[in-house]
């Protein structure tokens, strides 16, 4: 961790860096993929490894967060001559095990500078970066319920998109759980807050409708049962969200069947025609159940 007793330049300084790089790249590891822009980054600090077989760590710095990471062998001369403080332009790297990073390529830009730049702070405990790591272990399906509780209470949001790059609904955490099939991180999600119709760069994002589209049935059955939201739907608009799935009638019939047992007066047969859809063996089914309960 960088020592606060070092002399740090003001925020004019931060400038020769790039301002909101680490962010930029934490997020972006997140989401499985390497972000190919270069960065210009300070040295906070270098620990190169007494054993040949280790690898050299590195803490950087864009003035605004710092994170830690790791260098690849090859890089390990190029280490022997960094000093604390000096710049350097960040190439080439990967995600490390964790959302640390791997540094394949960079350079040295400046030589150590008097002073550190900035006053930054640990992306690991800032809230983008409690966000990146729960959109990490959704997307891994590693995420349990009291992970999710210690994410939350250290500052993660569970409707905040990750970064602006796209339009991909995926960023938004509820619907990237949707995505891995996970009724249950869809619940744990629902049950801290999570909005089944947040919100992405100013625009709504309804994840009921989403979640039928892509034909994530026992996703939908959740979020079916969150209330109020899900509620302002009617059957027509999921079945006509589902489109052109390859198992299209197969996920309509599905949602019907929801409904036909959450209401004892739903019709079914109301929406056959307008679907293509073969319900009888389900209404037969019902049917039976019905009688059964009356015998």
């Amino acid at each position: 961790m960088p020592a606060n007793s070092k002399k740090r330049r003001g925020a004019d300084e931060i400038g020769s860096l790039s301002s909101g790089a680490i962010e930029r790249i934490y997020c972006t590891l997140s989401r499985g993929c390497t972000d190919a822009s270069a960065a210009t980054l300070q040295v906070w600090e270098i620990e190169i490894p007494t054993s040949p077989g280790d690898l050299t760590r590195i803490i950087l710095s864009d003035g605004v967060h710092f994170q830690r990471g790791t260098l690849a062998p090859p890089l390990r001369p190029l280490a022997e001559i960094f000093t604390e403080n000096c710049v350097v332009r960040l190439k080439k790297y990967r995600r490390a095990d964790d959302l640390a990073l791997h540094i394949i390529d960079l350079d040295i830009v400046a030589p150590a500078q008097a002073e550190r730049i900035g006053n930054p702070v640990s992306i690991e405990t800032a809230p983008c970066g409690l966000n990146a790591q729960l959109a990490l272990e959704i997307k891994n399906g590693t995420l349990s319920a009291e992970g999710l509780a210690s994410l939350i209470v250290s500052g993660a949001q569970v409707n905040a998109p990750a970064p602006a790059g796209n339009n991909d609904p995926s960023r938004i955490p509820l619907v990237r759980a949707v995505n891995t099939g996970s009724p249950a991180i869809v619940q744990w999600l629902i049950d801290a807050g999570a909005s089944v119709q947040p919100l992405l760069d100013g625009r709504r994002v309804d994840v009921l409708l989403y979640t039928a589209a892509v034909g994530k049935l026992e996703c939908l059955k959740v979020l079916l049962d969150t209330g109020k939201e899900s509620s302002l739907h009617d059957t027509a608009e999921l079945l006509g969200a589902v489109g052109q799935l390859v198992n299209r009638e197969v996920v309509m019939t599905e949602i019907l069947r929801e409904m036909f047992e959450r209401d004892p007066d739903f019709d079914p047969d109301e929406y056959a025609g307008d679907f293509d859809l073969d319900l009888e063996d389900m209404i037969h089914d019902k049917l039976d159940t019905k009688a059964n309960e009356i015998h």
